[in-house]
Order: C-alpha cells, then sequence, then structure tokens
C-alpha cells in the first residue's frame, strides 16, 4: 500500500530539496527590499529617468543594491536545486537557469563604471533579462500536459507582457520602473512553483514516494 499523509509528510520533510524550497521566495524579499533601501539611500527615484544599474555608482545606495543583487542571486542556486528535485527537468533547464544566475551575479558584483567594468555589467544585465522568459518557456514546455502545464504557459504570457511594458516604460523614460514591471512575470513563476501543492503525480517520482495503487 502506498504512504498515508502523515507519512508522506514525514517523507517531504526528509527530502533535501524541501528543505530549501522557499529560498526562491526569500530571493524576492530580499530584492524587494534592498532596493527600495538603496533608492531611499540615493537620490534617485523610482519614476525618474535613470535607471536601477545606477544604484551601483550612488555612495550608501550600493552596498545596498550590489548586495541585495547577489544576495537574491545565491539564494536561486539551491531554489535551483528545488526545482530539479520537485519537477522532472532537463539539462536545457538548468543552463538557461543558471546562466542566469550567473549574470545575476555578475551584474551585481562588477558594478556600473568606466570602460570594461560599465561593458561586464551592461552585458550580464542584458542576459539576465533575456533569459528569463526563456526559462520559463523550457519549464512549461517540460511540464506533462494539464492544467498546471496551460498555467506555466500562461505565467510565460505574462512575463512577455511585463517585459515588453518594461521595455515601453524604458523608452518613456522612466527606465527604473520598467525594470521593476520586467521582474513581475518572474516573480510571479517563483511563486507558483513553489507553492503548487505536493502529492501531484509528476511530483511523486521525485520524492521517492510510492503510487499508494494497491500492489
Amino acid at each position: 500500500m502506498g504512504l498515508g499523509h502523515p507519512e508522506r509528510r514525514a517523507k517531504e520533510r526528509g527530502n533535501p530539496a524541501m528543505r530549501v524550497r522557499y529560498t526562491g521566495l526569500a530571493a524576492i524579499a530580499v530584492l524587494w527590499t534592498f532596493i527600495p533601501i538603496a533608492l531611499w539611500q540615493s537620490h534617485l527615484s523610482l519614476t525618474g529617468s535613470a535607471p536601477l544599474n545606477e544604484l551601483s555608482q550612488e555612495r550608501g545606495a550600493d552596498l545596498w543594491f550590489s548586495g541585495g543583487l547577489a544576495l537574491a542571486a545565491l539564494l536561486l542556486v539551491p531554489f535551483h536545486g528545488y526545482l530539479t528535485e520537485r519537477y522532472t527537468l532537463s539539462a536545457w533547464f538548468s543552463g538557461l537557469m543558471l546562466a542566469g544566475i550567473v549574470a545575476q551575479f555578475a551584474a551585481a558584483v562588477v558594478p556600473m563604471g568606466e570602460d570594461l567594468r560599465s561593458s561586464v555589467h551592461q552585458i550580464a544585465a542584458a542576459v539576465f533579462g533575456a533569459v528569463i522568459p526563456l526559462i520559463l518557456w523550457r519549464f512549461a514546455v517540460e511540464q506533462p500536459a494539464g492544467r498546471w502545464r496551460d498555467l506555466c504557459f500562461a505565467l510565460v504570457a505574462v512575463d512577455v507582457v511585463a517585459c515588453a511594458l518594461g521595455i515601453a516604460l524604458a523608452a518613456t523614460d522612466h527606465p527604473a520602473l520598467g525594470q521593476v514591471v520586467a521582474m513581475i512575470g518572474f516573480h510571479l513563476w517563483v511563486v507558483a512553483v513553489t507553492v503548487k501543492p505536493r502529492g501531484d503525480a509528476e511530483d511523486i517520482p521525485a520524492l521517492g514516494l510510492e503510487t499508494g495503487l494497491p500492489e
């Protein structure tokens, strides 16, 4: 016979991946805490004409901005581990997500500046922005057919729309606000893949649980 609910919960708690389940939400919380503090420490405005990246050059705000980006990137590493244990995902997904994490970390530790530093920061930020929709799309493609897969594709659409709005805002001289709007789709996806109820059929093999069917 299969495991009962108390036994299943105990088995899940013993799974190392489940211990880092909420690191993605922690990464979001870090960004939405550190970036507002960095804005408060600087002369920049969310609705102004300067991008958030310039916070890395503001005295007092630079540590909050760069530290927030770096810490969030580090938290996404165990979150990636949780995703690959919880869901059936390919090396393509892992490659895309790890590339995004490395790009975000590079943008954090190499602030905007002159010459090479500015180029490295801008390239890293561009790679991170470009790879996010691909991460969500690849995840959706690899999910079993059904309502969950449909929701994942809906989140891809939300992310594409958010990115388009972000670009439009940047084009109208509101780049910081555009960057915030562009993050919404990815953050909604992180919430969805974290809070998805456990015990769905596709989750059971990853957790090492029995199916509950009579032998």
